[in-house]
């Protein structure tokens, strides 16, 4: 009875049922028609935000058997559902599981994606996103946001807007470019508050870009509590003031074993670092920061390689960051406990030794190795001697690269389709295929298809946009097609 009413005060719908009642419809099959009409409304999670889980999802929720979310429809369902009425609380030590990549490209006209939280005020967490989400080793590509950079609308927002309280891990956030004015991040754009620790966020990584007013990061925007433990970001952030490479601003929270790489460029105010903006009363250690740059357009001195926080231990910045305000270079100051960091060539930051060497660190070295085929239990893994260290579910199994970079060597055609469909790869070996609707539906039965060049025909399939889910020998590629 609770959701009727809220569907019938709702005015868009009450004035629709209101119409036709004006037109009198008084047989049985315009009866049918305006049951059919509430029917839509109360299962499509896009059209009615309050619903969970989508029409057919697999799992239950719980740690064994979490929530299975394979489409983009599905993220879009979940962020409506949390961002409405007081639901937040409704994901509080519930588990959520990413099945495959999620490209969000047709997400991107006018502000872009819904984030997955949504910020009320700091001691209002009904909104919030407060449950357990497992990547799974999976990455969410192009993500855009383009919210108002003078209005609160535009406040904490990333792909999850507002979390707090649970867990996030084993995620990437690829080619996001995020315009908001406070609170932004590529993953989280505000953990926790004074209230509420923020959810402990651990093995996931960001790229893109990040503009926004202030409280910005490539990976966090502002943290309270909880940890950031081993992550990246390889971002381009900018803002006003308090930014960071990998998070901008926060309170009582402990970042360990992270890095960032990427620009950082603040134009009217300062408290501006490689790794973070302004974390007092908070922990980093083991960190490093290979930025580019780290500049300011004003004169302010607020500016280091690494950042601020209340206790810095063992950290390391690339020796020839550009640090600049105005009126030019601003000197910095070199040592494993301060804010710049301890200097090093960007070399040192591709190789093995450096990371696995327990004296360059306090407590424990990274956990890392240049053999993951060989050890595939550690965090870490680096192509040594060539790159900076990636996670180690990005390793695809002896070729060193990200498991799911695949997307430029598959390609589907035609697209828009009336029926035939070819999924085409010269250097990928293709295993499997499915396709779902917007509701996370398998509406074609598994494909079992060959290398090269396949044919699949969807002509027995309503109009409407569809996810096929490519599966490779190198892991799992999402293209959304459009039948018509």
């Amino acid at each position: 009875m609770h959701r009727l009413y809220y569907v019938i005060k709702n005015n868009i719908f009450a004035k629709i049922i209101n119409l036709l009642n004006i037109y009198n419809m008084k047989t049985f099959k315009l009866f049918f028609i305006k049951t059919i009409f509430l029917v839509l409304i109360f299962c499509n999670g896009n059209l009615f935000a309050q619903t969970w889980p989508p029409f057919g999802m697999q799992g239950n929720g719980t740690e064994d058997n979490p929530w299975q979310i394979t489409t983009p429809a599905h993220l879009e369902t979940l962020a409506n559902f949390v961002n409405a009425e007081d639901n937040g609380y409704q994901t509080k030590n519930v588990y959520y599981i990413l099945m495959n990549d999620i490209n969000l490209n047709g997400y991107a006209q006018g502000e872009g994606w819904i984030p997955i939280g949504r910020f009320v005020n700091s001691t209002d967490f009904s909104n919030a996103f407060q449950g357990n989400f497992n990547g799974n080793g999976y990455i969410v590509q192009n993500l855009t946001i383009n919210k108002p950079l003078n209005d609160p609308l535009g406040d904490c927002v990333g792909f999850f807007g507002y979390t707090a309280i649970g867990e996030i891990k084993n995620i990437g956030i690829e080619n996001c470019n995020i315009v908001g004015r406070v609170g932004v991040g590529g993953l989280v754009g505000q953990n926790g508050s004074n209230i509420y620790n923020g959810s402990n966020i651990n093995n996931c990584y960001a790229t893109g870009n990040i503009k926004s007013n202030s409280n910005s990061g490539g990976l966090v925007g502002y943290q309270s509590g909880g940890s950031i433990n081993n992550c990246y970001a390889k971002c381009n952030v900018s803002g006003e003031g308090q930014i960071g490479g990998l998070a901008g601003m926060g309170s009582e929270a402990v970042i360990s074993y992270c890095y960032a790489t990427g620009s950082v460029k603040a134009n009217n105010f300062d408290w501006v670092g490689g790794l973070v903006g302004d974390y007092y009363t908070q922990e980093i250690s083991n960190c490093f920061a290979a930025n580019d740059s780290v500049v300011i357009f004003n004169s302010g001195t607020n500016i280091w390689r690494m950042g601020r926080a209340n206790t810095l231990r063992n950290n390391y910045a690339r020796n020839d960051m550009v640090v600049q305000n105005a009126e030019g270079d601003v000197p910095v100051t070199n040592g494993l406990t301060t804010k710049d960091g301890m200097g090093k060539d960007i070399s040192v930051f591709y190789t093995v030794d450096f990371f696995a060497t327990a004296s360059n660190w306090y407590n424990e070295a990274w956990n890392i190795t240049s053999t993951p085929e060989s050890n595939p239990d550690f965090v870490w893994f680096i192509n040594d001697g060539e790159d900076f260290p990636l996670l180690m579910w990005q390793y695809s199994g002896g070729t060193g690269i990200a498991s799911h970079n695949t997307t430029l060597e598959i390609t589907v055609y035609p697209n828009p389709t009336k029926g035939e469909l070819r999924v085409t790869s010269y250097e990928l070996q293709v295993t499997n295929v499915d396709i779902f609707d917007i509701y996370g539906r398998n509406v074609g039965a598994n494909l079992r298809v060959c290398p090269a060049e396949n044919e699949i025909n969807i002509s027995a399939l309503s109009a409407g946009v569809y996810f096929v889910r490519i599966s490779t020998e190198k892991g799992v590629v999402n293209k959304k097609v459009v039948k018509y």
